[in-house]
């Protein structure tokens, strides 16, 4: 099984792929890629002479994203006293 889920993540995640792959209701993962920068010229901020700044290589990186489903499992159900406190008041009469 998770041959075949490694397989699909694969796929979706390849540069063919749309780049997203989501477990329903619980996670999706995505590819951020970023394009290449170019040779530019800058300013040193200490000497304010011109420079010429590298160029930056082209990135991919892979970010988990947890989604509702996931989230619900790990946060406490809230008390159900908190929640029902009208069970505990008496009526205006003094009657229950």
């Amino acid at each position: 099984m998770f041959d075949e889920l490694s397989c699909l993540i694969k796929n979706n995640l390849d540069e063919q792929g749309p780049g997203v792959f989501t477990i329903p209701d619980l996670l999706q993962i995505k590819v951020v890629r970023k394009a290449a920068t170019g040779e530019h010229k800058g300013v040193n901020p200490f000497t304010k002479e011109e420079i010429i700044v590298k160029a930056k290589p082209a990135t991919n990186s892979v970010k988990l994203f947890p989604l509702k489903g996931l989230k619900a499992m790990v946060q406490p159900a809230p008390q159900q006293a908190d929640r029902d406190d009208s069970n505990n008041m008496v009526s205006e009469g003094g009657h229950p």
